[in-house]
């Protein structure tokens, strides 16, 4: 699989786009002038007040709303009181009336690995199926846990990569939490601590891009273009099929739905359904759906149709870069599938209203 990606840079926004096998696949993009907390952002916080049950915990970012940390996301044995500084990092963007949610188990994310300060274990991703890389990365993995104290995830990335560049990355990481912990003793809260990454530089973490293409400078000028058309593609709420069919996306505030129709294909129906998957799967990716969905497939009659349409959901989840749940067909025949929420707002309308 060859994948590109084209980048756009002005006074006003930075976006990109990665195209796999000539197809977009994902999309990000930030106005350079926001100013709220975005996924990742590591901040100082002030402790505003917490509720009666004791579950939730207010707290000031900066930002009009308060922002929320659930007692799940709380370090064991940690004490809040109002006033306390707490250092945290954005788990969900404000959306609505909602403010941001946030965890004290901070993460920092590089190619290959996922360094956790907090935490002492060493996980693999479930993408590496090969016995003896998973191996080699467990135990090169407990080295790390040793060397620096903390927990790893050794990611999808690692196992082409050699033990000394896993090892370079890791440090890399550790020296970051360590400048994040000196400066929040010298801040007074709120105060923001670390940008969430560059939107280029999240897209080179999670995937291996062969081609860089950058409009900056006039390197490539038409690197715009093919982010609109990612874009177009992401807003559109209908996408055609290879085979002749069509799928229809309708959004709810509680979830999404795919309306899977076989319109002028002559392929059967489990074949209609096998192309609407790809297709779904990577519109949820290009338009970053998160929550719950609802995929309303075209009527198949054996359990094996059936069973086919889910292993390859569950195939092509594996390739996402966030969690994706493929909990199977319901008794009313949809399927349902839950995908991990990142950040808020459409890339896709901002390129569009931008570019």
């Amino acid at each position: 699989m060859s994948a590109e990606l084209f980048v756009h840079r002005s006074r006003d926004i930075t976006a990109c786009a990665l195209y796999e096998d000539g197809v977009p696949t994902e999309l990000f993009a930030v106005r350079e002038e926001k100013k709220a907390a975005a996924s990742g952002d590591i901040l100082i916080g002030r402790v505003a007040n917490t509720d009666a049950s004791g579950t939730m915990t207010f707290v000031d970012i900066g930002e009009e709303k308060k922002a929320v940390l659930f007692s799940a996301d709380r370090l064991p044995g940690a004490r809040l009181s109002q006033g306390d500084s707490v250092l945290v990092q954005i788990k969900h963007e404000a959306a609505g009336t909602k403010g941001a949610m946030l965890t004290m188990h901070v993460s920092f994310t590089g190619k290959a690995v996922v360094l956790m300060p907090h935490e002492n274990f060493v996980k693999l991703s479930k993408n590496i199926e090969d016995e003896g890389r998973r191996m080699r990365l467990k135990a090169l993995g407990k080295s790390l846990t040793d060397r620096f104290g903390c927990a790893f995830i050794m990611r999808n990335s690692a196992a082409e990569m050699k033990d000394d560049e896993i090892f370079s990355e890791a440090e890399t990481l550790f020296s970051e939490w360590t400048r994040i912990k000196e400066s929040a003793a010298a801040v007074r809260p709120p105060q923001l601590i670390k940008n969430a990454d560059d939107p280029v530089e999240r897209i080179l973490k999670r995937h291996d891009a062969s081609v860089v293409y950058s409009d900056a400078e006039g390197e490539y000028p038409t690197a715009a273009e093919r982010i609109k058309a990612a874009a177009k593609a992401a807003c559109a709420p209908r996408v055609e099929l290879e085979c002749g069919g069509y799928v229809i996306e309708d959004k709810t505030e509680a979830l999404t739905v795919f309306d899977v129709n076989s319109g002028g294909s002559t392929c059967g129906h489990t074949e209609v359904n096998l192309d609407a998957a790809r297709a779904i799967m990577r519109k949820l990716r290009l338009e970053n759906v998160g929550g719950i969905v609802i995929v309303d497939f075209i009527d198949m009659t054996g359990d094996a149709d059936r069973e086919r349409v889910t292993a390859l959901l569950k195939r092509l989840a594996k390739k996402d870069s966030v969690r994706v749940t493929v909990y199977g067909f319901t008794a009313l025949g949809l399927m349902e599938i839950a995908r991990q929420r990142t950040v808020s707002g459409s890339a896709g309308r901002l390129v569009l209203e931008n570019i």
